[in-house]
């Protein structure tokens, strides 16, 4: 406050201030907020506030008849009024202004991942970068905002949407996944066609202009049109209503891993679709090495044992303990497979060899290969519905002391430098090759 201003509030205190004198001081008290909290202090300091309400009430119960004297007091106090009243206003427009700023700049969401991810003007979405309230504008890529609330969602361009408030998406144009927990339930995403309610849960949606919206839902419930759908079902809404649709997931291919925390897989790497029935022990395939998101966070209660935390390569030592992730840790679990078509000896030289590399949005604190952990921490960590079946489990790496020849066959997996990277090489017969994947939780 310079010296000018700071007369001014002098004399407004003294009601010593002219008109326009006023007028000045409450335009400078409503330009931001540390403005209106030092006139705001200076009025309470000075108690003007209750010395003129004090009089007026004085006032009233004395003002004379009609044709009888003014008495001085009520004088001082109609000449007090126009103070008091611009006081008032000002207060109410300095609180008007900070509720305004405060909504307009508070923070709902995070980009939390940006794969290629550009505006339309052209210019790259920067993971950081804090979104509020307005207009998202994905011209390509894929992007996932991360609420404080808990929930996420990733979008692929060309996309349009509104964040109207953390609970509220107006979604335009797009396809995009939504992963919503218990602590967001009632989540909204509102298109032209209808008002899709999350009740705890994960779905994809697809909106294009002037055609209908498709919501599928992949876990638990959601509300679309005040029509309740549960999990493996499938809508298109219009203007008409809300009709039922075929369960298809190929089109949330590329958004659903980015949602579950995957950034990326080269290679003959497949992220399963999402829905009821997609569970380990329900895929066969010689092509593929399939991941499974088995868990979103699990708390470990005590110290557990894994075969590889560290990057580096995954080789079998017997009677060699494997390091340990503490008690209390949070992680997300992954499941990855390669489960071929039918049964295959051992030793049989057409058995399928599929090589891959997936990297993950957090880091990677533990692997777990081999059969007997594998084993006993699927309750803890593996897929709820997850039927792991009776075929031996696990990878069967190349031991040290093999040579080259003899290690041929033998299944690989690297953690790269990185440590949020998995290199594979799988060859599987009469067994079904999977890794337990433990990552940091982001939540």
């Amino acid at each position: 406050m310079n010296a000018k201003t700071e007369n001014q509030l002098s004399r407004y205190l003294r009601g010593e201030s002219s008109e326009d004198e006023t007028r000045e001081l409450l335009a400078w008290a409503a330009e931001n907020q540390d403005n209106g909290n030092v006139f705001a202090r200076a009025c309470v300091q000075d108690e003007l506030t209750t010395e003129l309400f004090e009089e007026g009430r004085v006032a009233e119960s004395s003002r004379p008849p009609a044709g009888k004297t003014t008495p001085p007091r009520w004088n001082s106090f109609r000449r007090g009024w126009p103070i008091a009243a611009a006081l008032i206003l000002s207060l109410i427009a300095i609180a008007m202004w900070s509720q305004l700023r405060s909504e307009k700049n508070a923070v709902f969401a995070v980009v939390a991942q940006s794969v290629g991810g550009r505006l339309a003007d052209g210019s790259l979405i920067k993971t950081d970068r804090k979104v509020g309230r307005e207009i998202f504008e994905i011209a390509e890529g894929l992007v996932r905002l991360d609420f404080a609330h808990g929930a996420s969602m990733t979008v692929e361009g060309p996309a349009r949407f509104e964040l109207r408030d953390a609970m509220h998406v107006f979604f335009e144009e797009g396809i995009a996944t939504f992963q919503v927990p218990e602590s967001a339930k009632g989540f909204t995403v509102d298109t032209a066609d209808a008002e899709v309610i999350d009740l705890g849960t994960a779905f994809g949606l697809t909106k294009r202009i002037g055609e209908e919206t498709d919501v599928c839902v992949f876990e638990g419930e959601v509300e679309v049109a005040g029509k309740l759908i549960r999990a493996g079902e499938a809508v298109s809404a219009n203007q008409d209503g809300v009709q039922e649709s075929v369960f298809e997931t190929k089109i949330f291919e590329k958004v659903w891993p980015v949602t579950a925390g995957v950034l990326q897989t080269t290679g003959m790497m497949r992220f399963v679709s999402p829905g009821p029935g997609f569970v380990p022990g329900k895929f066969e395939g010689n092509e593929h090495i399939t991941v499974f998101l088995e868990r979103r966070r699990v708390q470990i209660a005590e110290s557990l044992e894994v075969d590889l935390a560290d990057p580096g390569e995954y080789r079998r030592i017997r009677r060699q303990k494997g390091p340990r992730i503490p008690g209390g840790t949070i992680v997300k679990s992954y499941l990855l497979q390669l489960d071929p078509v039918g049964l295959l000896d051992k030793w049989d030289k057409d058995k399928p060899r599929v090589e891959g590399q997936i990297t993950f949005d957090q880091p990677i604190i533990g692997l777990i290969a081999n059969g007997k952990k594998l084993l006993a921490t699927d309750s803890l960590l593996g897929h709820p519905d997850g039927h792991y079946g009776d075929l031996p489990r696990g990878l069967e790496p190349p031991k040290d002391a093999l040579d080259e020849a003899e290690s041929k066959g033998k299944d690989v997996l690297i953690l790269a430098a990185d440590q949020r990277t998995l290199i594979l090489n799988f060859a599987a017969g009469s067994a079904v090759d999977q890794i337990r994947v433990l990552v940091a939780s982001d939540s």
